[in-house]
């Protein structure tokens, strides 16, 4: 008989702590789905990003951009969005990134606040509480131009609207063509000459020091760079050295292409196939169109991202002429008309949905390089005496439709070039050559669009662009 104390009896285990845990683990996570479900009405308005970022200093073009953290109801957004002070804009999309797309430049050295809410859902209905609210400031427009140094190079500068803080962009002794600065001002491209037959793309970044070379193809010419509004794209001309049997090689026609400004990669043909020759792109301020001139067909051709283009005829077309309306609707060039009597540069403005055409010509001389003001109220363009008469030159302003000619300024022996209004429309930036002068060189000149402050903004200088 084995003693009652040498028997080993295995306690009972006790299981009421166990399932006490289990029930308020179970009790916790249906409080916390409870919570989270009563709590999907009460979030919040948030974004991931915010663009331009609060508190910043930027372009008078900056891109508006907003990437909420969860997926909204596009409707609600669309109908809770403001901008103060007040500016017109339209809207778009790339999945839950909300783009605002301002109808004109902002005005130079002004503080903005953009509003979002209330009143935004998300996908399942929830209304979101609060709103997004932030602030930031636009600079003052700068100038491009370019300069001949001491060997005769062309050099691409950068300077203020009162020709002060100006440096050079290109490196030393580079014979720069044309360049285009991208839309928030941040770079600039810049084409070449870097052999008899050979023009490459170089870009210049405007916020900090170095130059990244875009293109490096020998017997290519890349020209007239153009960005587009988004400056994800440019539009750029193309000329390739040909071997045409035993007469060696030439340059062939010039196509139009678009490629990407920060490696250069392709991204498709505007106009250009075999015989074709397009060149002079430009850019609709919505980006979604790009008008150039098609010199074989004498015609002013648009491209809309498909295969279908549309073509104007524009014989005798000036070369570089063209600008668009704000709102997308005309583009205003130059033509030569002839008589049996002369010659007669005039400015041309095209409805392009009416696809009329209407010229405001001088009973003499010549008009050129007409340029449509940011709020599309006026057109802006260069006057100069017929030949064989004085060499008084002028700059005027019309409105679109031709009326309400007003002189900006005028004076004798002088030819005036390439008006182009700022960004903000404040400012008329144009070329000056004083005949006058022993050695006459161009100049560059800015006067306000109300015709005061008028004074030279760089010496020895051409080609000025905005660069916003």
């Amino acid at each position: 008989m084995i003693p009652a104390e040498s028997i080993e009896i295995t306690p009972r285990v006790d299981t009421r702590r166990f399932w006490t845990g289990v029930t308020v683990l179970v009790v916790a996570l249906l409080a916390a789905i409870l919570f989270v479900a009563l709590q999907g009405s009460h979030a919040s308005v948030r974004a991931r990003r915010l663009q331009p970022a609060p508190g910043s200093t930027v372009s008078v073009r900056p891109p508006l951009r907003v990437l909420f953290t969860r997926p909204v109801d596009k409707g609600s957004v669309e109908n809770a969005v403001a901008i103060s002070p007040e500016t017109a804009f339209d809207l778009s999309w790339n999945e839950n990134e909300l783009r605002i797309l301002p109808r004109a430049p902002f005005q130079a050295e002004t503080e903005y606040t953009v509003t979002i809410g209330p009143g935004i859902s998300d996908t399942s209905g929830n209304v979101l509480e609060g709103q997004l609210q932030w602030q930031f400031r636009t600079r003052q427009p700068q100038i491009a131009f370019i300069r001949p140094d001491a060997s005769g190079a062309s050099e691409l500068w950068l300077t203020r609207v009162d020709g002060t803080e100006s440096r050079r962009v290109s490196a030393p002794g580079q014979l720069v063509h044309d360049y285009d600065p991208a839309p928030d001002g941040s770079a600039i491209v810049y084409a070449v000459q870097e052999a008899e037959n050979t023009v490459n793309l170089w870009r210049a970044p405007l916020d900090r020091e170095g130059l990244n070379r875009l293109t490096e193809e020998p017997g290519t010419l890349y020209s007239a760079p153009r960005y587009g509004p988004s400056g994800d794209l440019l539009a750029v001309e193309v000329r390739k050295e040909v071997v045409i049997g035993d007469q060696g090689s030439q340059l062939g026609p010039p196509r139009l292409e678009l490629r990407r400004p920060t490696d250069d990669s392709p991204a498709g043909t505007i106009f250009g196939e075999g015989p074709e020759i397009g060149h002079t792109p430009r850019w609709s301020y919505d980006g979604t169109r790009v008008a150039f001139f098609a010199s074989n067909a004498n015609a002013v051709g648009l491209y809309n991202f498909t295969s279908e283009l549309r073509f104007f005829p524009a014989e005798s077309a000036y070369l570089g002429g063209q600008a668009w309306s704000p709102d997308g609707r005309a583009l205003t060039y130059t033509v030569i008309r002839l008589s049996d009597e002369s010659a007669q540069q005039v400015v041309v403005v095209r409805d392009l949905q009416l696809g009329t055409e209407s010229t405001f010509a001088e009973p003499t001389g010549d008009q050129s390089d007409p340029a449509w003001s940011p709020d599309g109220s006026a057109i802006a363009y260069a006057y100069r005496n017929p030949l064989g008469g004085s060499n008084d030159g002028s700059i005027w302003l019309m409105r679109p439709d031709g009326t309400g000619k007003v002189l900006l300024v005028a004076e004798p022996d002088v030819i005036y070039s390439q008006p182009l209004w700022s960004p903000d429309g404040a400012w008329m930036l144009f070329g000056r050559v004083d005949l006058a002068s022993e050695t006459p060189t161009q100049s560059i000149w800015a006067i306000r669009s109300d015709g005061t402050e008028l004074h030279q903004v760089a010496g020895d200088a051409f080609q000025a662009i905005w660069v916003p």
